[in-house]
């Protein structure tokens, strides 16, 4: 049986430091079908061409694009898709890293589960690598993968780090949305979600690299910048929107899941 040919795209920008781990982990690993590794960078003043140059000296299956201009995350995704040839596809951070045989075991879970969305639990790690954070609560995740339509609706539970996702779905969704230039990944699981089969994958886990530059050194403090919020508070909007164009039953389940959500969040707040 053929295997599927798999793109690992990974933009860039300002990314020196972590760049070579990053792709390193691309190339090492186990999947015995083709893997084709896309790099693009996003405009960056600090090249990486050294490192770059290195792999492509080495390793055919890589290419690299540069722009002229900083278009943003969102719009250099989308050029990542139209040129990317894989049926499925691993959008990576330029400072994380995969598992060795990451690309094998989520490849096996979608095609044993038929998911175009195929997440993982994402082990967090410091700036040398050490680990910070691990969760590993599989019961909770496959429960918000059971229910994902209400769960995407109050926040973006799914981390992309690692994710797979089935190009097909990814181009008739119109590819990433470009109405925020640098944030899209919870609208674009907003929309998939609702049209598309969704599963996790608790055999392998990806590396989120979490320090001062990237989103998460604020997404859990209480101040978020002003297009942050607009973003967040948009996504909940049209999450909130798809449940009212679904079966009765569903709407019915969907406003059962709201009340509970919101006497637990009540409860809590007594609690504090």
């Amino acid at each position: 049986m053929t295997k599927s040919k798999i793109s690992i795209l990974i933009p860039i920008y300002e990314g020196k430091k972590y760049l070579f781990e990053t792709i390193s982990s691309c190339v090492i690993q186990d999947y015995q079908g083709e893997i084709e590794i896309i790099l693009i960078d996003d405009g960056s003043k600090e090249k990486s061409l050294d490192i770059i140059n290195f792999f492509l000296k080495n390793n055919k299956n890589i290419s690299y694009f540069e722009n002229k201009k900083n278009l943003g995350l969102m719009k250099t995704n989308n050029k990542a898709l139209e040129i990317c040839s894989g049926e499925y596809l691993i959008y990576l951070g330029q400072d994380d890293v995969l598992p060795p045989s990451h690309v094998r075991l989520m490849y096996e879970n979608a095609k044993k589960t038929n998911a175009s969305i195929v997440w993982c639990n994402s082990f967090e790690i410091d700036e040398f690598g050490a680990f910070k954070k691990i969760a590993l609560n599989y019961k909770l995740q496959k429960l918000k993968t059971f229910l994902a339509f209400f769960f995407i609706s109050k926040s973006n539970f799914i981390s992309s780090t690692g994710l797979m996702i089935k190009a097909s779905a990814l181009n008739s969704a119109g590819g990433w949305p470009t109405k925020y230039k640098n944030y899209g990944e919870w609208l674009l699981w907003i929309n998939l979600i609702n049209n598309y089969n969704i599963s996790f994958c608790q055999l392998t886990n990806a590396l989120y690299r979490r320090h001062s530059f990237n989103l998460s050194s604020f997404v859990d403090k209480k101040t978020l910048p002003s297009d942050v919020k607009s973003f967040y508070s948009y996504c909940q909007s049209v999450a909130r929107s798809y449940f009212k164009t679904k079966k009765i039953k569903s709407k019915i389940l969907y406003l059962f899941l709201d009340f509970i959500w919101k006497i637990l969040n009540y409860v809590k707040k007594i609690k504090l």
